[in-house]
């Protein structure tokens, strides 16, 4: 029996690709663009809560960053 060729666009290629077993504790981190579109909500609104002080972001340069852990915290309120 002859195996079939890797498929790259195979679930598990796809999990095997983006998930390094090296790398356990990476921290994911959001553009605030990438975290408006996550909640459904504009970018406007989203930097209004992070400047009121409610979601947790940090300032690098000029770009804002959120920890996926600190928007889960500011979702469970």
């Amino acid at each position: 029996g002859t195996a079939a060729p890797a498929d790259p666009f195979s679930p598990a290629a796809a999990q095997s690709a983006q998930t390094p077993a090296a790398a356990p504790a990476a921290l994911q981190v959001l553009t605030p663009e990438q975290a408006a579109q996550v909640l459904g909500v504009e970018l406007a609104d989203v930097m209004t809560e992070i400047e009121a002080g409610h979601l947790k972001a940090r300032k690098i340069g000029a770009n804002w960053r959120i920890a996926q852990n600190a928007l889960d915290e500011y979702l469970r309120g």
